[in-house]
């Protein structure tokens, strides 16, 4: 080295390079390359080719393609999805590149690696992950400090079991250190359905930062409609949801101390819009709601948690749905302690509220509530008796303590009764009905009394057990005008059914009028 430069120092490699030039070019062509354990039958040519000149290295890799079999093994998945993706041992891969991937080198501080376009397929033409336009441009501005700029962008297609999923467009971008990096990653795709934003900056030794992430899904029919089956097959949904309108957003601010989750701090806010659909056999419409909550592995709200619907189709129609809760104390999120602290709903006519806020608990084995019922209207009551001959006039009140017990709904000692000035009940019995009048003078009387009673006092005990079975006690106080020349009378009648395979009349009569009103459009 002194020779060539005699005021270098001995050691000075960098002035050594400086007064060196030099070219290469390497072909290699590769029939074939198995490397155990990873790939086999790996084929394609390298062209390689380089300079060095006044300390600065450029090196070339020439378009090329590449493909071969890669093990499964190194690909970390879990052997339930490679069996359910038909992914044995090995899948087929290729790699293709349509412009020279460049890298570069001033000194020992300062080096790029520049990809401008390649594409990366990943799978058989049922189950494929194919990574399209991908461009890779990483710098590093001072190697001895690690600061180093990143940009990558990608566009990324997805086909499973021969169901394609939307196309995504990803983008990142990084700049700093290891002090400090600030870096954006941007995920959306091409359908416009969905896009998520997750930017901020890290210190990449301790793990302290800040981040902001936005996600949105403005075509939710769209999305769930591709999301739904991988869902179902990995028992994650074990309901059938179909959604037909929505939109939803979540924003959250992230802090961390370090890499420990636990010490991570959230503060999130949810919103859903105008969402419409079903689960199972229950159609629903117009879902709003608003979350405001902060934690990690246990939440806490920082407002009350705000739900409302516009119609909910169990059978018989619920509208007007409002639910407001809150999770006062960190509760974790898996299995939360709720406090309902309101809820109002118009059915039969009426309404249906919570009088005092209440508490639930995700964890116990049942929970227990007091809701009222107010302004109940008889006739909407007995009209979901279908094929009965039976019309009914008043207003009812009362209160049902619910219990819920392994997802049944059982109510104990619930009670309703009509308000003044009472009512009308008006019953025309069926052949089978006035058959078993001949031989019961009782219900002969029964039947001659409801054919037209005018009440003034109904109230009834009701009563529903976890099969499902509804008991109700109806005692009655009034008379038949045309009847006993207007009598008053009291009598009792108890009503025994199972609620449940009526609610699935109702609901299969509705979804039958749907289907029909759609096959007419």
């Amino acid at each position: 080295p002194n020779e060539l430069n005699p005021a270098a120092p001995p050691d000075s490699d960098e002035a050594l390079l400086r007064q060196l030039t030099a070219r290469f070019h390497l072909t290699n062509k590769i029939r074939q390359l198995d490397i155990r354990d990873s790939a086999d039958h790996f084929s394609g040519t390298l062209d390689l080719a380089g300079t060095l000149q006044k300390g600065r290295i450029e090196i070339a890799l020439q378009p090329f393609t590449a493909q071969g079999n890669l093990s499964t093994q190194q690909l970390s998945l879990p052997e339930n999805w490679r069996q359910w993706m038909h992914w044995e041992e090995t899948v087929p891969v290729h790699l293709e590149t349509t412009d020279a991937i460049s890298f570069a080198a001033t000194n020992s501080a300062s080096w790029s690696v520049q990809m401008p376009t390649a594409s990366l397929s990943l799978g058989d033409k049922d189950t494929r992950v194919r990574l399209q336009k991908l461009t890779i441009d990483v710098a590093a501005l001072d190697a001895g400090q690690m600061a180093i700029s990143t940009r990558l962008s990608v566009s990324l297609s997805t086909r499973l079991r021969k169901q394609a999923l939307p196309q995504l467009e990803i983008a990142f971008t990084q700049h700093g250190n290891l002090e400090r990096s600030e870096f954006s990653l941007i995920v959306a795709d091409t359908a416009e359905s969905m896009h998520t934003a997750l930017q901020g900056d890290i210190h990449l030794t301790s793990g302290s930062g800040e981040y902001q992430l936005d996600a949105k899904i403005s075509d939710l029919p769209y999305f769930t409609e591709t999301v739904t089956p991988l869902l179902e097959h990995f028992k994650l949904l074990e309901d059938t949801v179909t959604i037909r309108s929505g939109a939803i957003r979540l924003d959250t601010a992230l802090k961390s101390r370090s890499f420990d989750i636990a010490d991570w701090e959230q503060r999130s806010q949810l919103t859903f819009e105008n969402v419409t659909g079903s689960i199972n056999d229950y159609g629903f419409e117009g879902l709003a709601l608003s979350a405001d909550w902060s934690g990690t592995t246990r939440w806490k709200t920082l407002q009350p948690l705000d739900i409302s619907l516009a119609k909910l189709s169990i059978g018989l129609e619920v509208t007007d749905i409002h639910l407001r809760a809150s999770l006062p104390k960190t509760t974790a999120i898996a299995l939360p302690q709720v406090r309902v602290e309101a809820l109002s709903a118009t059915l039969l006519g009426g309404q249906l509220t919570l009088p005092d806020a209440q508490a639930w608990d995700f964890a116990a084995s049942s929970n227990h509530v007091t809701v009222k019922a107010q302004q109940w209207q008889l006739s909407e009551l007995v009209a979901l008796q279908s094929g009965a001959d039976i019309q009914a006039r008043g207003t009812l009140e009362g209160e049902l303590p619910l219990t819920v017990e392994d997802g049944r709904i059982i109510i104990k000692n619930g009670y309703l009764r009509a308000l003044p000035p009472g009512g009308s009940i008006r019953y025309q019995a069926d052949e089978k009905g006035l058959a078993m009048a001949k031989s019961s003078p009782e219900l002969a009387l029964a039947l001659d009394l409801l054919s037209d009673f005018q009440y003034q006092v109904l109230s009834t005990e009701v009563q529903l057990d976890k099969a499902g079975n509804l008991l109700l006690g109806l005692s009655l106080e009034g008379s038949n005008p045309e009847q006993y020349q207007g009598q008053l009378i009291n009598f009792n009648i108890n009503v025994e059914q199972n609620i449940d395979p009526l609610l699935q009349s109702l609901r299969l009569s509705d979804n039958l009028v749907k289907r029909i009103e759609n096959g007419l459009k």
